[in-house]
Formats: structure tokens, C-alpha cells, sequence
């Protein structure tokens, strides 16, 4: 009786073919400290300073559809509703408003720490093709990332525009 042979799969580069160095991750330490630093001071920024309870203009009829997952008045806001309802079920104190409010600061904080980290990566990339700066290796080069990265995160949250 033959021996069974392995039934290997192909292998799609000759034998002796140098492995290729595998790629670094598109985001680095640093930038997701940006992240962090941006989201956790906005965050705590916009905590302290919520509304205790219902505001003027739509506050209530938002809060009410939100509460109930219905709809506030046309056009609906359907994905502000669900997320809203979300955010009355998972608190489990606080009036409805101010959890709905709590969830809408996360969502703005969140989105100030997305524009950290995109600024800071890219301020890294930027910084590889300007020849100039390519000195710059490091903990300068992260130093100049962390920082952009933040300050742009904050002038978004708290910019005032």
C-alpha cells in the first residue's frame, strides 16, 4: 500500500523568496493617545455642563420620542431616536433628558477624538514627505503628532463655532 502524500496547498511564491517584513499598524500609539486625551477632555467638559433637565425648543418632544422610540415630528431622526432610546435604557438614573444628554455628549466627544487621531496620523504622514522634517524622529515627531492631534480635537469640541 502507497504511503498517503500531503496534499499541501500551493504555495504562491518560489521557494527561497524573500518573506516580505510584515506592515505596521495604520495607527500608532501615539495617536490614539490623541484620542483619548481629546474624548476624555471633552467628555468630562461637557458632563459637568449639561442641562439638569428638559431645554427649550424640541427638548421635550425629542426626549419624549426618544424615551419611547417614536417618532418626535417629521422627517423622524430615526438613527438619533434609536441611539437616544439607547442611551434612556442603559442609564438607569437621571431623568430622561439628562441621559439622552449624556449620550449626546459621548457622541460629540467621540467625534472630537476621531478628528484627533486623524489629525495626528496625519500629521505624521505629512511629516515623512516634508524633506526638511525628516530629522525629526521620535519623541519629537510624536510630540508635534500628540499635540496637533489634540488641539485639533479640542478647538472642534470646544471651539464655539
Amino acid at each position: 500500500m502507497p504511503a498517503p502524500q500531503s496534499k499541501a496547498p500551493p504555495s504562491r511564491s518560489p521557494p527561497g523568496a524573500p518573506v516580505p517584513p510584515p506592515l505596521p499598524p495604520l495607527f500608532r500609539r501615539i495617536d490614539w493617545l490623541a484620542l483619548l486625551l481629546a474624548f476624555g477632555a471633552v467628555w468630562i467638559t461637557y458632563f459637568l455642563t449639561l442641562a439638569p433637565e428638559q431645554t427649550l425648543e424640541d427638548s421635550g418632544e425629542l426626549c419624549t420620542g426618544a424615551f419611547y422610540a417614536g417618532i418626535p415630528h417629521p422627517p423622524g431622526y430615526p438613527f438619533w431616536t434609536v441611539y437616544a432610546w439607547l442611551w434612556t435604557k442603559l442609564l438607569p438614573w437621571g431623568n430622561v433628558a439628562w441621559r439622552v444628554e449624556v449620550g449626546e455628549a459621548t457622541a460629540a466627544a467621540m467625534a472630537c477624538g476621531l478628528v484627533a487621531l486623524m489629525v495626528s496620523r496625519g500629521s505624521s504622514m505629512l511629516m515623512e514627505g516634508i524633506e526638511e522634517l525628516k530629522d525629526l524622529r521620535g519623541t519629537w515627531e510624536n510630540a508635534v503628532c500628540l499635540v496637533s492631534g489634540v488641539v485639533a480635537g479640542l478647538l472642534l469640541g470646544l471651539g464655539g463655532v
